[in-house]
């Protein structure tokens, strides 16, 4: 939550509406953040925060996931759309 917390407070002092942050629709049909280092997971994280009515894959093409500056909530859209993107390292 913390690094949630840290992102949000990061997103506000840019000027892009949105940004991609790393969480893409997996193969198993899960969501999965993109960092590869599986350490950083720990058994039974559960934060999410989708916005109202999200994830709604529209057309069956949105397995992308990105924040909202006005909300700091998240959506899915599709992956082949140019945005900003979040690195966290």
């Amino acid at each position: 939550m913390d690094e949630m917390m840290k992102l949000n407070t990061t997103l506000k002092m840019e000027t892009a509406n949105q940004a991609w942050i790393g969480l893409k629709g997996g193969d198993t049909g899960r969501w999965q953040w993109s960092l590869a280092h599986q350490t950083f997971y720990r058994h039974g994280d559960t934060y999410r925060n989708w916005s109202s009515g999200q994830p709604d894959n529209q057309v069956g093409k949105e397995f992308c996931v990105m924040m909202f500056k006005s909300e700091s909530s998240w959506h899915d859209e599709p992956c082949d759309e140019n945005h900003y993107f979040v690195c966290y390292n």
